[in-house]
């Protein structure tokens, strides 16, 4: 039997600014921040979820202590707020994104539309080497859940 690795996958969505008057859910910078450093200084290196494959399936060496980050959904903030942090210290994310939604700020339907980034962000944060996106496919289920009030 294969020896597993047992990583833990740390899973954030939208991001708000340490002085965010902001309503909607979502996790404040510093707290990010402070979960990465909290990692850092207890031994733990960043991983993709492209190396853990490669480690089932290659054989791939791995930290002995990793962890992983994965974003969801391709929210603004992940490009403005949680991308500066992964570049200070030096922390790879996985970001899967709902491709229908990529650079919209409004939504034509829903008033409480959170703005997601777009193409140019994408290659940006690829280009440093420290991000990789996915598809989350190309609808959000969540918006048949909606109620009118939030249309």
């Amino acid at each position: 039997m294969k020896n597993i690795y047992k990583y833990p996958i740390f899973r954030y969505n939208h991001f708000l600014k340490n002085d965010a008057n902001d309503t909607s859910n979502g996790t404040i910078a510093e707290k990010f921040e402070g979960d990465i450093q909290y990692l850092l200084k207890n031994g733990y290196e960043s991983t993709s979820l492209f190396d853990l494959y490669k480690r089932e399936t290659e054989g791939k060496r791995l930290p002995r202590r990793g962890f992983v980050i994965v974003l969801e959904d391709g929210y603004y903030s992940e490009y403005e707020i949680a991308f500066p942090i992964l570049k200070k210290h030096n922390v790879h994310a996985d970001i899967f994104v709902v491709t229908e939604l990529m650079g919209m700020n409004e939504h034509p339907v829903f008033k409480s539309f959170i703005p997601h980034f777009g193409e140019a962000e994408i290659i940006e944060m690829e280009s440093s080497g420290l991000v990789t996106v996915h598809s989350h496919g190309h609808k959000h289920k969540w918006e048949e859940n909606w109620t009118e009030q939030e249309k």
